[in-house]
């Protein structure tokens, strides 16, 4: 951002006009107003640098003149052609921001290059930042090194700066953060904010060992010139006292300050100390406050801890939906942890649909980051063959990761496979080893394990019933199954312990009660011998069955012996025939169907009158069932739906789409609900169809279309260039522009196509349609071209970004994540692009992976408040592992040629109004393009609940 001068010293030389003394002390002193009064006759008579102080006050606003950029650039203009290194320099930055003046990099460069021959420092700083960054000009390294070197030599703080970021990061020169710190010192000792916060930094995080005492004092430094980030690392330094003595007062001071500019960091561990009691009375209700505004702010940190509220019912009722959601924010920035809880999630089906290979994929995500939890998660999922085929090896080597980065569980499994030779040589010595360290960690798995090495004298240990007890005793401690019955056992027979049946019946009723199969087998004997309990046949049958239940074999020859065959219906009323020697028995318990269900329709209410395409169907099951299934008739003809299970209680409602695909003023609509083959319930409704006749439509809003196409890329090496991208976007648009009149009362352009989509423009354009939409207005926003991944985001690639450079000139998922939520009208996001490549008619060189960007930007619309009524869907020509094609049989893309084709009249996504559905349109998109394709292309594709009109067919 450019920043208002504090003060600016003038060469006099050369100014052949009377009162220049005068113009250039007030500038100087800063007396704006009395410079304006000095300066402008002299500006007006061709004096150059009085030109470049008129133009300066317009800049910023200063002297009693208003803020205006033209102005300005009109008067910088006419010193530039004097060379006036002030009005270079700051003429280049109107060119760069482009403030009153057509954006033009390559303008910006030059002056700064004009400026720079003259010597001048800023100059020499700008134009090297153009070649550090790559803009106007190929990145070049060494020349950005040697501008900011002379610009640094002659004392310009942000250029030492800069060097210092250089050394640091290695750019162009070696990586030396004694250099680094070196270059950010002389900065900071100009009192220069930035500086003196990176030279905290560099004691802070990159000296071994730190200097928590040098790191506090550069941080108060910064921090008092108002540097937030600063701000928020010295307050962290008071939280926990690293450089100082720990004082919560001075820390929750600081993290105000910071949080007074919007700093995340500052509202998340400010969150952190209400969450834990920290120097305040615990409140998790601030702590919640204060972690969605870091989450607001796209703060990994701030979504994870709001998640982990939610998740655990932490001051606010569980809520497994809201954990999802914001767990799957902080995820989608690369946050180990999150993305390891999002793969607990799927695992057990926590607020979603159970889904391993989901569980699978976060947990590698954070795995990848050498996450100890999701290390020791995925090696259980390889263990298991869950989401993917069985590989114990495989398994092995992630619990020797997890252990290897201090997860202690991951020594008692891996200890595990050793015992058994499973992915690992057979080694008992090694498995005993690795149960004492999990034991000594309180891993109670390692002390059951450890506890069995010693009673059976495996892996070199001497069989000592003393310590299995002792072991057991701390696993039953701890409540564990296997510890309990284990150490049950032992006080049944007497090893290494007194032979004591009743604390063996309490035992093995602490793990029965917790479902543990032998238990239950062992505390039905013992009903039944009335050993250590009074003998109970009933009981005894009762636990016994239990057991049975869980497939114990034991259990089932124990209840035979001892009970009799329990399998023969036992006989309540037999009839003998008198004509006949035989005898029938007929029994009265007969079997009745216990699954029976009530289902209740909630809305929409019986004979209520409905005019859309589809109904929504709310209903109520009188109890859970896991695999239900819905059956629906419309006037007697099945319709095929998919149920959708919501509110906390995914088992007991249901919303139920239907198509109206009829003109009969009457709907009779009849559920059934279904468990395998079996019938559990029905219910009945009858509604109104007051549908309209067809193609009558009123306009609705207006339409602006943000349509980005491109073909070819600065960046990027011409095989790689595509064919039809420009022309998807050209295509999109005018078939959208004969909407207008009809179904948009005006239909605006926002169109770039390859040199015009740059980075800026395209920002630039997101901006400006995000300010006009309204809410009863409609916007699409089309990309078409090249997409690319790194680090779990995903970037469209823009006709200068350098995909060497992606982080910094990639168009981010970020940024487009922002311009969507912050549209408050109905809006499609059209993704025909995926990762960088272009080869054969293939939009990909590897992979590609939209689904990240799919996600984000369900999420977030989820996330922020939008106008009641207003929609918000997200088309995607790819997902999952599929490719994005163009081919010249088509003339566009796949997806974009499907898209045309029901713009230009598919009937299949047309309601009975002969208009365009935007649900239809899905389901049709979804399908033609894997025709299209051979079944290559999968798209993804985001709906919202309702249903709405885009375009009538011509």
């Amino acid at each position: 951002m450019r920043k208002l001068l504090l003060s600016i010293t003038l060469s006099l030389a050369g100014w052949a006009f009377a009162g220049t003394q005068q113009c250039d002390d007030a500038f100087a002193k800063p007396d704006y107003v009395t410079a304006y009064k000095e300066c402008l006759p002299l500006a007006r008579q061709g004096d150059g640098i009085a030109q470049a102080i008129i133009g300066y006050l317009y800049d910023f606003g200063q002297g009693g003149v208003p803020q205006d950029y033209t102005q300005a650039a009109t008067w910088y203009q006419l010193a530039v052609q004097q060379n006036v290194p002030l009005a270079l320099n700051n003429m280049g930055e109107l060119y760069q921001y482009g403030l009153g003046v057509a954006q033009s990099d390559q303008k910006a460069f030059e002056l700064y290059l004009k400026s720079s021959a003259q010597g001048n420092r800023k100059g020499q700083y700008l134009a090297g930042y153009f070649y550090e960054q790559g803009r106007a000009t190929p990145q070049n390294y060494t020349r950005a090194l040697e501008l900011y070197r002379k610009s640094a030599d002659q004392g310009y703080a942000q250029a030492q700066n800069a060097m210092g970021y250089m050394y640091e990061f290695g750019y162009g020169v070696k990586s030396d953060y004694t250099q680094a710190l070196s270059w950010y010192r002389k900065a900071a000792d100009q009192e220069y904010e930035v500086g003196q916060y990176n030279v905290g930094y560099v004691y802070r995080y990159l000296m071994d060992p730190p200097n928590d005492q040098e790191a506090f004092k550069w941080f108060q430094k910064s921090a008092l010139l108002g540097h937030a980030d600063a701000q928020n690392e010295l307050a962290y330094m008071y939280q926990y006292g690293y450089g100082t003595r720990q004082d919560f007062q001075q820390a929750i001071r600081w993290y105000g300050l910071a949080i007074e500019q919007e700093n995340s960091a500052a509202y998340n561990n400010l969150g952190i100390m209400y969450r834990d009691g920290q120097g305040v009375k615990q409140d998790y209700q601030e702590a919640m406050r204060l972690f969605q505004k870091s989450a607001d702010l796209n703060s990994s940190y701030g979504a994870y801890n709001l998640a982990y509220l939610y998740y655990n019912g932490l001051g606010v009722k569980q809520d497994y939906q809201k954990a999802l959601q914001f767990f799957t924010q902080s995820a989608n920035r690369n946050y180990a942890d999150a993305q390891n809880y999002l793969g607990i999630m799927y695992q057990y089906g926590y607020g979603v649909k159970q889904d391993p290979q989901q569980a699978l994929n976060w947990y590698q995500k954070a795995a990848e980051q050498n996450n100890k939890y999701a290390l020791y998660n995925l090696a259980y999922m390889y263990s298991a063959g869950l989401g993917t085929r069985q590989d114990q090896s495989k398994a092995a080597q992630l619990y020797e990761r997890a252990s290897a980065a201090g997860y202690p569980d991951a020594d008692a499994e891996l200890g595990y496979l050793y015992l058994n030779g499973q992915g690992v040589t057979k080694d008992e010595k090694k498995a005993a080893q690795l149960f004492q360290k999990a034991a000594d960690a309180g891993v109670v798995i390692g002390q059951n394990n450890l506890g069995y090495m010693y009673e059976l004298g495996l892996g070199g240990l001497p069989r000592d019933y003393a310590k299995a007890v002792f072991w057991y005793q701390k696993a039953a401690d701890q409540n564990y199954t296997l510890g309990l019955s284990n150490l049950g056992l032992m006080y049944e027979n007497g090893s290494g312990v007194p032979e004591d049946p009743k604390k063996a019946f309490e035992l093995y009723m602490k793990a029965a009660q917790q479902d543990d199969s032998w238990a239950q087998n062992r505390v039905g004997i013992m009903y039944y011998k009335g050993k250590g309990v009074a003998k109970d046949a009933k009981k005894a049958e009762e636990w016994l069955r239990k057991a049975i239940a869980q497939g114990n074999t034991d259990a089932q020859s124990t209840l035979d012996l001892l009970l009799g065959d329990l399998n023969a219906p036992t006989p309540s009323n037999t009839n003998t025939n008198n004509t006949s020697n035989s005898t029938t028995t007929v029994t009265t318990n007969t079997p009745v169907n216990t699954n029976q269900i009530k289902i209740d329709i909630l809305d929409p209410k019986p004979g209520a009158t409905v005019s859309e395409n589809w109904i929504f169907l709310k209903v109520r099951t009188s109890k859970p069932m896991g695999n239900m299934q819905f059956r629906i008739l419309v006037n007697g003809k099945e319709i095929g739906t998919a149920s959708r299970a919501i509110g906390i209680a995914a088992s007991s409602e249901y919303e139920l789409p239907i198509p109206v695909d009829t003109t009969s003023s009457n709907l009779n609509i009849e559920v059934s609900a279904y468990d395998g083959q079996t019938l559990m319930g029905q219910s009945k409704l009858s509604l109104t169809n007051s549908k309209g006749n067809k193609n009558q439509f009123t306009p609705q809003g207006n339409l602006y279309i943000l349509a980005v196409g491109i073909d070819e890329y600065k960046y990027v090496s011409k095989d790689r260039f595509l064919k039809y991208s420009v022309k998807d976007a050209t295509d999109i648009v005018a078939e959208m522009k004969k909407q207008q009149g009809i179904v948009y009362n005006n239909v605006y352009d926002f169109s770039l196509h390859n040199n015009q989509a740059t980075w800026e423009n395209i920002q630039a354009a997101m901006i400006r349609v995000q300010k006009l939409a309204k809410p009863e207005d409609t916007v699409i926003a089309f990309f078409s071209g090249h997409g690319e991944q790194m680090d779990g985001r995903y970037y469209v690639i823009t006709y200068d970004t350098d995909p060497q450079y992606l982080r910094r000139t990639g168009l981010m998922q970020d940024e487009l994540t922002e311009f969507y939520a912050g549209l408050q009208s109905n809006t499609i996001v059209i993704l025909d692009t995926c990762r960088a490549g272009g080869i054969n008619g293939v939009r990909a060189i590897s992979n590609p992976k939209v689904d990240g960007l799919v996600r984000a930007l369900e999420t977030t619309s989820n996330a922020v408040p939008t106008p009641p009524n207003v929609k918000k869907v997200i088309f995607a020509a790819t997902g999952g592992e599929s490719y994005a094609y163009e081919d010249p049989a088509w003339g566009n893309g796949a997806f974009t040629k499907a898209f045309l084709e029901a713009l230009r009249g598919e009937k299949s996504v047309q309601n009975n109004a002969g208009l365009i559905s935007i649900l239809r349109l899905g389901a049709y998109l979804g399908d033609r393009v894997q025709e299209l394709t051979g079944g290559k292309q999968v798209p993804n594709i985001q709906l919202s609940s309702s249903d709405w009109v885009i375009a009538n067919p011509q």
